[in-house]
């Protein structure tokens, strides 16, 4: 098939190495050494893949906006590995969100929430907000035991075309830097995570995904 072909040639020649989950068991390890060191990695997701760098790495953060061709006035989300970690990043937070985020995490909803200092305003897009979610992936729960620190949540893909759930479409364009490559087939929804923001006290449904808005509508106000 000709995507294969270009996928193949792209490979060979800028030879990002690829690792299968869960047949082998360095892929959390190498890829927290790779992010430690300035690198990106593609991941598996429970949607469609992601690229990932290390959120204080501002040059490996660049390099994803180069590499997806987005505006830099579009924020990223972060990905985290616990609760607890919500202060550290997140400010002003609604108490109803910390009881959202028991009931529904990991996965499935994306919080918007005001920035702490510790966010660079890069990944802000000079808003001042920051998407944050727990990911449900068995590889980044892996990945966030040894790593410590937030990545980047962004999907794999270039800006306006289509993200992907299969790892035998992931753009060349996109892959060509980035030194390691996730595949795994537990990928398991096309469906987007729900996205709300905090409002006053309460919360604004701002993407109905995987959570549906008659799940949410007890923390509505």
């Amino acid at each position: 098939m000709k995507w294969q072909k270009k996928l193949n040639k792209k490979q060979k020649e800028f030879q990002p190495e690829i690792i299968e989950y869960t047949s082998n068991s360095s892929a959390p390890e190498k890829s927290a050494r790779i992010l430690e060191n300035g690198g990106l990695i593609v991941f598996p997701t429970k949607g469609v893949y992601g690229i990932g760098a290390d959120i204080q790495n501002i040059e490996a953060v660049k390099k994803i906006y180069n590499l997806k061709k987005r505006d830099l006035n579009k924020p990223l989300l972060i990905l985290i590995g616990s609760i607890e970690e919500v202060n550290n990043y997140c400010i002003n937070i609604p108490p109803v969100f910390f009881e959202i985020m028991k009931n529904f995490w990991p996965g499935d909803i994306t919080f918007i929430m005001d920035a702490s200092k510790n966010i660079p305003e890069i990944l802000t897009g000079k808003t001042g907000k920051i998407g944050v979610r727990i990911p449900a992936h068995p590889f980044l729960k892996e990945l966030f035991k040894i790593f410590k620190f937030p990545i980047t949540g962004t999907s794999a893909n270039i800006s306006g075309r289509p993200a992907t759930d299969r790892f035998e479409e992931l753009d060349p364009q996109l892959i060509k830097n980035t030194q390691l490559l996730i595949k795994s087939t537990k990928t398991t929804s096309k469906t987007p995570s729900t996205i709300v923001e905090s409002k006053d006290k309460g919360i604004k449904i701002l993407r109905e995904g995987r959570v549906k808005t008659k799940d949410l509508e007890k923390y509505l106000i």
